[in-house]
């Protein structure tokens, strides 16, 4: 992306609230997955949580975190089957 709209972008995100935001992420994203192939997609989400959790959780108290985990579980369970989890390798 050339330097100019990247500043751009960045100056209007910067004055955007966190409806705009989201409201911006959720008409952007089906547009992204689609022009991504199957793995670059599994990379780019990798990246996207690796690079920026810890960011989106900071200043989060740890009840907050159990409770959002709470929420998220049923819906990653279900593109992650439990069956699949290498469970060992994950919390060994």
């Amino acid at each position: 992306m050339s330097s100019w709209k990247l500043k751009l972008a960045r100056q209007y995100l910067s004055k955007s609230d966190p409806a705009t935001l989201l409201t911006l992420v959720n008409e952007l994203l089906p547009t992204l997955i689609t022009s991504l192939a199957p793995e670059e997609r599994l990379a780019f989400l990798q990246s996207l949580v690796q690079t920026h959790l810890g960011a989106l959780l900071r200043g989060v108290d740890k009840e907050k975190r159990a409770a959002l985990l709470n929420t998220l579980l049923p819906s990653l369970m279900q593109e992650f089957p439990l069956e699949d989890l290498d469970v060992l390798k994950v919390f060994g």
